[in-house]
């Protein structure tokens, strides 16, 4: 028999870094590159960023800018911004269209000086009347991690749609006017740009197999591998071309992702008297991660710092499984001691006749909250309040933390029937009502006192400490007009008296 062969259409692909032989490198200073500014498509429904990133994350770090509008970007007709903005590893895309602007981050706190491929997918999905509305969708080596939805708001539907004119600056590596401290430390290969949406499976691929589609809707396709002179090549169909301001060509390429494999870890600090946990994901080279957490819950976050709130004291085993796109798993789990104690509240009060100073401890609380009995509340761990009448009053103190809550209550006697019977201990006032300065006369013994005005809902309005003259004049012009309360209280008594200002 003679033998068959098929002849099979083939589809124009080209090899990414992972398959190539150079990549280029940013020195985070000055280094750009500036593509040309005929770059420009308009009228688009769907668009679709993919490139491949490698830094350590520190500083600023602007991947990629394109605007047609630097006098006002902010309402630009077209804006794209993609960077790690001094988050911490936390690389965010913004996208603007006529105006309006949508965002998506991706926390690349696991990728610090590792090749990651980064992608943006921008999707019209419906419109109504004047209005389009848009859904971004980010990608971290393949991992869908963050998804934001946007409006579009124009009576002339091609002007809410994708529309980038040939005006304004393209930049790689760095912002669009080329600010101090916002250039890329690090390295960056194969960028393009796609007049269509790359499903997750096509983005996993770009991942996996180190190709990026380049077809009749690739806009613009970088692979930088010329390897010497300061001119990029668009791969793509378009020819628009760059211009290297800086960079330098280097062979540190994507590795093949196959054989990357991750390493699970992390860590916390132990923490008392709470119900809620700080873990810190210290893993590495891995794509996507699960947390389940001992107490028959679990969650997918894969951010560097993640809260956990248990539900009861006692000991958990916590595990992580990180694992990548194209390879393996990796899991570790170790044992978190939950030590939460309900929160046992105390206070003490410094009874003041009419004026009650009480004392809470805030050690290994959240909040303590005071009920002074006449209806009124206030929050804090020392306070103080001034009752308006005669009366025994509860005081109560609830104290909170997230393991519980606990509540103490103790009878307060507050002797003064009325403002009128305020003891005079030796205290002069004049002149009383005054409007500008008070004089205060106070027999003191030669010690010091401290000065104190209270509004008649029990705020202090003003405080004078380790006053020494029998003889002290003070100013009340910021007062409002009404009654107040003065205290003077020395290291052997208290003394009150009522002050009225005009």
């Amino acid at each position: 028999m003679k033998p068959i062969f098929y002849f099979l259409p083939i589809l124009l692909v080209t090899m990414s870094a992972n398959a190539q032989n150079y990549s280029l490198e940013f020195d985070g200073d000055s280094n750009y590159v500036r593509v040309g500014d005929t770059l420009a498509y308009y009228e688009l429904e769907e668009l679709t960023y993919s490139f491949w990133v490698k830094s350590d994350y520190s500083g600023r770090n602007y991947m990629a800018d394109f605007t047609d509008n630097p006098a006002d970007y902010d309402n630009a007709g077209f804006r794209t911004l993609i960077g790690d903005l001094g988050n911490g590893s936390n690389i965010s895309i913004w996208q603007w269209i006529n105006g309006e602007q949508g965002s998506v981050s991706l926390g690349a706190g696991g990728k610090i000086d590792e090749w990651t491929h980064v992608a943006c997918v921008l999707d019209l999905m419906s419109e109504l009347a004047d209005t389009s509305y848009f859904k971004m969708t980010a990608y971290l080596n393949g991992v869908e991690r963050d998804v934001d939805e946007f409006e579009v708001v124009s009576s002339t539907r091609a002007s809410r749609l994708i529309n980038l004119t040939p005006t304004g600056p393209r930049i790689l590596g760095g912002r669009f006017d080329l600010q101090d401290g916002r250039f890329l430390g690090g390295s960056m290969d194969d960028f393009s740009i796609h007049s269509r949406v790359l499903s997750s499976l096509e983005i996993e691929n770009i991942v996996c197999s180190g190709i990026t589609p380049n077809d009749q809707n690739t806009l613009l396709f970088f692979q930088m591998n010329e390897g010497s002179g300061v001119n990029l090549v668009d791969s793509s169909a378009n020819n628009y071309g760059a211009e290297l301001m800086g960079p330098i060509y280097s062979t540190d390429l994507a590795p093949d992702q196959s054989t990357v494999s991750p390493l699970a870890d992390w860590t916390y600090t132990p923490a008392s008297q709470r119900l809620d946990f700080w873990f810190q994901n210290t893993s590495s080279s891995f794509d996507a991660a699960i947390w389940t957490w001992g107490d028959g819950t679990s969650d997918t976050n894969a951010n560097t710092w993640n809260n956990h709130i248990f539900p009861a004291k006692g000991m958990y085993n916590v595990c992580i499984e990180v694992s990548t796109t194209c390879a393996g798993t990796d899991q570790y789990c170790d044992s978190v001691e939950v030590d939460c104690t309900v929160p046992a509240a105390t206070f003490s009060y410094d009874p003041n006749d009419l004026v009650v100073e009480v004392y809470g401890d805030l050690t290994d609380l959240d909040s303590l909250i005071w009920d002074f009995g006449d209806g009124s509340s206030k929050s804090g761990d020392t306070l103080f309040h001034t009752y308006t009448s005669k009366g025994i009053y509860t005081i109560c103190a609830y104290a909170y933390n997230s393991c519980g809550a606990d509540t103490i209550c103790q009878e307060y006697n507050a002797v003064v029937q009325s403002l009128e019977e305020l003891e005079f201990m030796g205290l002069e006032l004049f002149p009383n009502p005054a409007s500008t300065q008070v004089r205060v006369e106070f027999d003191n013994q030669g010690l010091s006192y401290n000065l104190s005005v209270y509004d008649l809902r029990g705020r202090m309005v003003t405080k004078t400490m380790n006053i020494r003259e029998s003889s002290y004049e003070f100013n009340v012009e910021r007062l409002l007009p009404g009654t107040y309360i003065l205290q003077v209280k020395g290291q052997y008594k208290t003394a009150f008296q009522k002050l009225q200002i005009n």
